[in-house]
């Protein structure tokens, strides 16, 4: 499935991290490779390449939406967009600022 602005299921992606300033001293890295499980309206889910342990809690997937009104993590299919991500997998989710980016 793909969507109209170009983010197909499927796609390679990186989620390059930016916030919170603790997040690459705590987890080594601020750059992270996955790909795309789904698409909605809203914005596109991730699975992690490989897992992030982040805060106590390990992570294997990561919801982006867009940060700024006007924008949609699907357009990421074209321009690296800027989201909000939360980490999924563990009992409380993560959010972190960062930037959407396919490969």
């Amino acid at each position: 499935m793909m969507a109209a602005e170009g983010v197909a299921v499927g796609a390679a992606v990186r989620l390059i991290v930016s916030e919170p300033w603790e997040f690459e001293t705590e987890v080594g890295a601020s750059t992270f490779a996955g790909r795309v499980s789904a698409v909605d309206a809203d914005g596109v889910v991730i699975d992690l390449d490989a897992a992030v342990a982040y805060r106590g809690t390990t992570f294997g997937a990561a919801r982006a939406t867009a940060r700024y009104e006007g924008e949609q993590a699907l357009d990421a299919g074209g321009r690296d967009v800027v989201c909000n991500f939360e980490l999924k997998g563990g009992d409380v989710p993560a959010s972190l600022i960062g930037t959407l980016r396919v490969c």
